[in-house]
């Protein structure tokens, strides 16, 4: 059955990837013009959950992500060479194909979509941007960088330009149908409003504002536009490599050793180290704690309030304080960037 699955898996994303070939690469040609498709995620009445998109803090998703996409187009009508449309002016339900149905009619080069992101544990935050698996990966993924480059300039904490993949191909309806049509589609995933590190970012008028500039001049960075200036001719700068076939996510959990250096029996003081292996994208959150939990799926976790960026290289030296004189153990896991979590690592103090 699992062969079976995986057979037809494989067709079904090779036929995505054999009609994305067949769509229009606008990469390479000088335009005098470029379009853009401005997607407010979300949006409708309320009593459809899937309408209001993350809600918490009293925020609802569909509001913001109208208010940042708003904004974003009049910052980017800023600059010179482009036009610039919104799938949705007001809090109305749009469906996905209709939303790629409205870009090809206005013949966009690229379809932006403005989220904002929630997770089921409340312990992630950073911003990410999905980009399309398939022969569009290439654009998707050069804009999706640019965008990107932005955010980090500006303090947020990048977990990566990424694809998912799901049974028809792109996991996410809107870049599944921005491929089938050859326009890059991008999802760009401000931040986390469930989560402090990222709530601060995200939750007035002015952060909105402070997103759609960046965003603006991300954008604008890729096709080379100038503010207050119109060129002879504009074109995309594409920066990352064109990949050959499906570019998957990362499905493989990374892996996760704790090390005690040292303990302090008096003060509580341990004193560790974390050694993990993630050898397909990156590691990205870790967590230590002397208490254990099981999560929605049933698996062991450390019982953690918050969640530690990891840094850079398979090690982090850190320390944790527990109460004096305790004997027992520690627990320790990390999450990639793809939010897959190793299996909970264990190690003894005071034993």
């Amino acid at each position: 059955m699992k062969k079976h699955f995986a057979k037809l898996l494989f067709a079904v994303l090779l036929m995505a990837f054999i009609v994305s070939l067949s769509t229009n690469d606008v990469s390479a040609a000088g335009k005098k013009n470029v379009t853009i498709l401005i997607d407010p995620g979300h949006g409708g009445p309320a009593s459809v959950a899937t309408n209001l998109g993350a809600c918490y803090a009293g925020l609802q998703e569909k509001n913001l992500t109208l208010a940042t996409a708003a904004a974003l187009k009049a910052e980017l009508e800023k600059y010179g060479n482009v036009t610039v449309y919104l799938s949705r002016n007001a809090d109305v339900a749009v469906d996905l194909k209709q939303r790629i149905n409205l870009a090809k009619a206005v013949g966009a080069d690229a379809v932006v979509s403005v989220h904002f992101n929630a997770s089921t544990n409340h312990l992630m935050y950073g911003s990410e941007v999905f980009v399309p698996c398939g022969a569009l990966y290439s654009q998707g993924a050069s804009l999706g960088n640019s965008i990107m480059t932005q955010w980090n300039l500006a303090g947020m904490v990048n977990k990566g330009v990424k694809t998912r993949i799901g049974k028809s191909g792109d996991y996410y309806g809107l870049i599944r149908h921005g491929a089938s049509a050859g326009i890059p589609t991008i999802i760009l995933e401000h931040g986390y409003l469930d989560n402090y590190h990222d709530l601060t970012k995200l939750d007035d008028a002015l952060d909105w504002q402070k997103l759609a500039v960046l965003d603006a001049q991300g954008i604008a960075n890729y096709f080379g536009l100038k503010k207050g200036k119109t060129q002879a001719l504009v074109s995309p700068k594409i920066t990352v490599t064109n990949k050959t076939g499906i570019v998957v996510d990362d499905l493989t959990p990374p892996a996760l050793a704790i090390t005690i250096d040292s303990y302090n029996v008096a003060t509580g003081e341990v004193n560790y180290t974390l050694t993990g292996l993630e050898p397909e994208s990156r590691l990205y959150l870790y967590g230590v704690s002397i208490a254990a939990t099981v999560d929605e799926t049933g698996k062991p976790v450390p019982n953690v309030n918050d969640l530690t960026l990891w840094g850079n290289g398979n090690t982090v030296k850190g320390k944790t304080t527990v109460p004096a004189g305790y004997r027992g153990p520690v627990y320790a896991y990390v999450f990639n960037n793809f939010n897959l979590s190793s299996n909970m690592a264990t190690a003894y103090v005071g034993m």
